[in-house]
């Protein structure tokens, strides 16, 4: 007679609670971290676009505009607030600094876009820049 004996069987008592314990935080800091990255990529491809949009009103609106029209040529200022701030949706706007600068030599229209960037809150402040080059209309 072959009996068959049982094994005695472990309780495992609060082994899943440890096991979320370990896994929970990892899984939570990994998805927001993708969110934060995911924002911050977006952040940059907004400041981006922003550049080159600047860039084509400056462009455009640049020395031979002024010799044409008689208007003041486009300026560091002029081109933030005519061109980029309209378009900067959910972008702080002290914390953009538009710089541009005319070659007439080589008659280009560079604009150099910087945006002070708060990861949400979660991490120091980065700077996001972008810098866009055009030929100026003649």
């Amino acid at each position: 007679m072959n009996k068959h004996i049982p094994l005695p069987q472990h309780r495992r008592n609060g082994m899943t609670v440890v096991e979320v314990s370990i896994a929970a935080p990892v899984a939570f800091l990994l998805i927001i971290g993708l969110m934060v990255g995911g924002l911050g990529t977006f952040r940059y491809q907004q400041v981006a676009t922003l550049a080159r949009e600047g860039c084509a009103y400056a462009a455009i609106h640049g020395p031979y505009y002024a010799d044409r029209t008689g208007q003041p040529q486009a300026t560091s200022d002029s081109v933030k607030t005519s061109a980029i701030l309209p378009l900067a949706a959910g972008l702080d706007p002290s914390a953009l600094n538009c710089k541009l600068t005319y070659d007439t030599n080589a008659g280009t229209a560079t604009v150099k876009l910087d945006y002070s960037w708060i990861p949400e809150g979660l991490l120091p402040a980065t700077t996001l820049t972008s810098t866009s080059v055009m030929m100026i209309e003649q």
